[in-house]
């Protein structure tokens, strides 16, 4: 044979080999993708696209108007921002809570066990000005002064966030809970003599992107007029420190959820979504 030919493979019944390696096929209406075309779509809408799919339970399994995101079929105005803006949330108020209700229907989820304080202290902490990667507890009193108006938290479908690459190139993700969930935040953890130096990012999971108009009226407040404070509704992820990992080790770090049945709600916080550096 010539350099470059192949030799030519007889005829079979149904398939027919032209060349060595290769086989023509025939369309087939018994392929079952055919017939499902049909349902793709309603399917998309109704569960996300098929990467979306994961047995790992980290979010609320209720009814659709409990779920803390916003179904691909709903639209949501978000208009383009400037790549000097860190982060931009839709300022549409079409998806909402009744907060009280909406945790009386899940009181029996880990979930939401201390959703409410946690929540108030997140934006205490954002009224009072502390440093959002400090633990920040309040007293009642402080708490109770804080007026959520409306007793409502508006959710949304997608978080928009600008960063700077490391070739010093500018880039945006979009983040939701259903697709691309998974954030990493600046670590703020110190470490003690004679330990190993901390990892210097934190890794979670976002549950719902939110925001919520709120007033405080607290002995120590210098502003009473209300304020709309953005957060994220997150699942921690906590890093293995018995692998060894890193550089030295050449093995990627080891990361999971948290056992929400052992530390309860502290698998669970909120975020300010100006502290997320892009997603992962």
């Amino acid at each position: 044979l010539a350099k470059g030919k192949s030799k030519a493979m007889p005829t079979n019944k149904g398939n027919k080999r032209t060349t060595e390696g290769t086989r023509q096929q025939y369309f087939n209406m018994s392929t079952y993708k055919l017939h499902a075309l049909g349902d793709y779509v309603k399917s998309i809408w109704l569960f996300g696209t098929t990467d979306n799919f994961s047995t790992q339970v980290v979010c609320l399994n209720h009814a659709e108007d409990s779920s803390p995101s916003v179904g691909f079929a709903e639209t949501e105005s978000l208009p383009q921002c400037s790549l000097e803006t860190q982060y931009q949330i839709s300022n549409s108020h079409h998806q909402h809570w009744d907060i009280t209700s909406w945790l009386h229907r899940n009181h029996e989820d880990l979930a939401v066990k201390d959703f409410l304080p946690q929540l108030k202290d997140h934006i205490l902490t954002c009224f009072l000005g502390n440093d959002d990667s400090e633990e920040c507890t309040f007293t009642v009193v402080q708490r109770n002064s804080l007026i959520i108006l409306n007793n409502k938290i508006y959710k949304h479908k997608v978080l928009c966030v600008n960063y700077m690459t490391y070739n010093l190139r500018r880039a945006q993700d979009s983040l939701n809970p259903r697709t691309h969930a998974d954030i990493m935040l600046l670590g703020n953890e110190e470490s003690e003599p004679g330990e190993l130096t901390p990892h210097p990012y934190w890794y979670v999971r976002i549950i719902g992107i939110f925001h919520v108009y709120a007033r405080y009226l607290g002995p120590d407040s210098d502003d009473r007029a209300s304020r709309c404070v953005d957060f994220l509704w997150v699942c921690w992820f906590c890093r293995d420190s018995n692998h060894k990992s890193g550089w030295a080790a050449h093995w990627l770090h080891w990361i999971g959820f948290y056992d929400a049945n052992e530390v309860g709600a502290d698998a669970f916080g909120f975020v300010n979504p100006a502290q997320v550096i892009h997603g992962v």
